[in-house]
């Protein structure tokens, strides 16, 4: 699960399951969930690509789930200077 905290009314919600699989050579993830912008999110990526896009935390897109390096995922901010919004999840074994 994950949210956004800003000083701006565009906060949001979304919630995903990421599942690791395949071989040490060649990981892979996948996912499913709930974005509160786009609604239902899925889709997959090798776990060697950075930057595909899973889902954004926040309504205005700027707070965005990321795949990264290494079968890892990322929060990006993409905040401009008018103002910071933090991007906090929450993990669920």
């Amino acid at each position: 699960m994950g949210t956004t905290i800003s000083p701006f009314v565009d906060r949001a919600e979304g919630e995903i399951i990421v599942q690791r699989s395949g071989s040490a050579e060649h990981q892979i993830l996948s996912w499913v969930g709930l974005d509160y912008t786009d609604g239902v999110e899925h889709g997959f990526a090798s776990a060697q690509e950075t930057g595909p896009h899973i889902i954004y935390l926040d309504f205005v897109r700027k707070v965005d789930l990321q795949v990264s390096y290494g079968a890892r995922i990322q929060v990006c901010n993409a905040a401009d200077n008018d103002g910071n919004a933090a991007g906090y999840l929450t993990f669920v074994y």
